[in-house]
């Protein structure tokens, strides 16, 4: 027999093993869920800094075709001009290609050009072999010009790219998506085995968007160089990146460094890049513990164990999420530079809309202006040498006074390196008419911080300044409306509680009250319905007259004769007429001629220079005059209803005027 003591012993000793069990296994559990966010946090990141990257290569090789015209004929060096500024945009580039479209007709013409910069030059097809005579049988497009002009890249002139498989598709993929495509990875002619790729554009004729294309912009990258880059510098000791494309037939990796454990848990993220579809593939060491607790309650079978086992389960977990920690914030930090180095070369992209204007410093010339700006100015400033010619576009500030040549947002971001944003400016076109414009101006400086050129960028606000203007015209007719609407509300409120008030005096029961109100309710819903068809400008009094007998006449007017001059009521008139022809007519069906259904009632009304009179007359009682009697309260209520506004003006009253009763 155990004593008591060694059972509470052996329950604590219990208790503390399975509790000590179950606060290591949520521990662990716990720091598994942090490891496991914070490496796909980091995969996240790694794939935004490439495709933020990959992006910006796509952009500044669109806008490097953009200000690129095709000669007109097959000539050499047309890519020259454009040497210096892509080793500025492009630093990563191997290479940029100029492929002219070549009927079979200008096949002399190309070669010719071909051999100035490069004399043994030939029409190549597949591994250098001389391109197959079915290839050249119709259009083709093949290599005319190369930068830098280097013996190794020169020795692909007259390479026919649409002879190619990879290449020659995604020709045909850039040209049906009109928009930069790149290869499947390759190895270059003048590169043997370097693995690289190349993005082509398409070109067309200047300021056509659709049409026949006259050739393509292909910029070549080391793929070594254009990814590790931007990772090389920034991927962790413990960590393993590989990008692969996956629409290649054999998906071989484009780029691959640190350690890579092929695991299940590895984390994937897709990535894009010119109608390419790409994957990184992030690898990071991580604690691995067993989720199950049945370890930890034989490793911690002991009593003793317990208390350390504790301290030493949390004082890992500590220092394990320091580490996580301090590298997270070392991949910020280098996030960060990066992001810095990469905005010098980007500017010129964020502040371009719609139409680009660029301008080198410190002089002022334009050197680039898209096709928009002429859109939208009329001409495209291409012969503006300094500063002092920016006078020369008529401007004005919004309160009319003059732009100087010195007040430009260009002039300014050049001069004082002031960035201008959405100032609104007009401007007078080249045919005489005025515009205006929304600007957008930045300098573009070196690494020192010196101001190397500016840009601007502008869109057409005339159409939405014209809105606005219409836009607070609609508002004054709008509070117009509310105004007035609000005026006849007050007034049907009015009419409304004296009428609610007159019955109530002249009513016993509520019974009464109620057909009493529900009959005048409808008598002044007839009056509304007649003033809205005449668009609240009036009625003509027999219209008046004729809507509230409808209701007790069931269709026979022959029973009701009007007679008298064509009037006109105002609206007040047409309501107060309308109540007191509704107590006449409810008189008349409860105790005159229209009781019976063979009695008639005579209503005629005149119009004496001494003011406005209608009388009613039933065949066995005397007439009744509304506007005098005063014998009962009744008569006395349509009296002073029919007496209360201006009642009647003569009119010609057309069909037009008249409205069904």
């Amino acid at each position: 027999m155990f004593n008591r003591s060694v059972w509470i012993s052996g329950g604590i000793l219990l208790c503390g093993v399975a509790l000590t069990t179950l606060t290591a296994t949520a521990l662990v559990r716990s720091h598994e869920a942090v490891v496991q966010s914070q490496r796909e946090r980091a995969a996240s990141g790694y794939a935004e800094l490439l495709r933020n990257h990959l992006q910006n290569r796509e952009t500044i090789a669109r806008t490097v075709a953009a200000t690129f015209y095709p000669p007109e004929s097959f000539q050499p060096g047309a890519l020259a001009p454009l040497r210096n500024r892509l080793l500025v945009l492009l630093p990563h580039i191997n290479s940029i290609v100029w492929i002219p479209r070549i009927s079979p007709g200008d096949i002399p013409a190309f070669l010719a050009a071909a051999r100035i910069a490069y004399p043994a030059a030939g029409l190549m097809g597949p591994g250098r072999a001389p391109a197959p005579p079915e290839a050249l049988k119709s259009d083709f497009y093949a290599v005319l010009d190369i930068e830098p002009s280097t013996p190794a890249n020169l020795s692909s002139l007259g390479l026919v790219i649409s002879s190619l498989p990879g290449p020659g598709a995604a020709l045909q993929k850039a040209a049906a998506r009109s928009d930069i495509v790149a290869t499947p990875p390759l190895e270059l002619v003048q590169l043997p085995g370097v693995l690289s790729i190349v993005a082509y554009v398409p070109l067309r004729k200047a300021g056509e968007e659709k049409g026949p294309l006259v050739g393509y912009l292909g910029f070549g990258y080391r793929l070594d160089r254009l990814i590790g880059s931007v990772l090389n510098d920034v991927i962790g000791p413990d960590e393993g990146l590989r990008v692969r494309d996956m629409e290649a037939a054999h998906s071989g990796d484009l780029y691959r460094t640190g350690r890579i454990n092929q695991t299940g848990d590895d984390i994937r993220v897709p990535i894009s890049f010119a109608g390419r579809n790409w994957e990184l593939t992030y690898s990071g060491r991580g604690p691995t513990v067993s989720r199950s607790p049945l370890p930890w309650l034989a490793y911690m079978s002991g009593g003793a164990f317990v208390s350390l086992l504790l301290a030493t389960a949390f004082f890992a977990v500590t220092r394990s999420s320091e580490r996580l920690q301090a590298e997270k914030t070392a991949r910020e930090r280098a996030m960060r530079e990066l992001a810095m180095s990469e905005a010098r070369a980007t500017t010129v992209l964020r502040h371009a809309p719609v139409a680009i204007l660029i301008a080198e410093a410190p002089t002022g010339r334009i050197v680039y202006g898209n096709d928009s700006v002429e859109k939208i100015c009329g001409y495209d400033f291409s012969d503006f040498q300094s500063v002092q010619d920016y006078g020369k576009q008529q401007a004005f500030h919004p309160d009319g006074r003059p732009y100087h040549a010195s007040e430009w947002p260009l002039a300014r971001a050049i001069t004082q390196g002031e960035i201008v944003e959405a100032e609104e400016i007009g401007i007078t076109r080249s045919d005489g008419s005025r515009a205006f414009i929304s600007v957008n101006a930045a300098p573009i400086r070196d690494e020192q911080g010196n101001i190397i050129s500016a840009v601007v960028a502008f869109v057409d606000i005339t159409e939405r300044r014209r809105r606005d203007v219409e836009k607070t015209e609609e508002e004054e007719k709008r509070q117009l409306v509310m105004r007035e609407l609000t005026h006849r509300i007050k007034n049907l409120f009015a009419v409304v509680q004296a009428m609610v008030r007159q019955i109530a005096r002249n009513s016993d029961s509520v019974r009464a009250f109620e057909d009493g109100f529900t009959g005048r309710l409808q008598a002044l819903s007839f009056a509304h319905d007649l003033l809205v068809g005449q668009n609240w400008q009036g009625a003509p009094i027999e219209d008046v007259i004729r809507a509230q007998l409808r209701a007790f006449l069931d269709g026979a007017f022959s029973r009701v004769s009007l007679q008298g001059p064509p009037l006109w009521v105002n609206p007040a008139a047409a309501q107060h007429l309308g109540l007191a022809m509704f107590e006449l007519a409810t008189n008349a069906a409860k105790y005159g001629a229209l009781s019976t259904q063979e009695g008639t009632v005579s209503v005629e009304w005149t119009d004496p220079a001494d003011g406005f009179r209608i009388v009613t007359t039933h065949p066995f009682g005397a007439a009744v005059n509304i506007v005098a009697a005063r014998s009962s309260a009744p008569r006395l209520s349509v009296a002073r209803m029919a007496s209360r506004a201006p009642m009647a003006r003569r009119r010609a009253v057309s069909s037009t005027d008249r409205t069904s009763a």
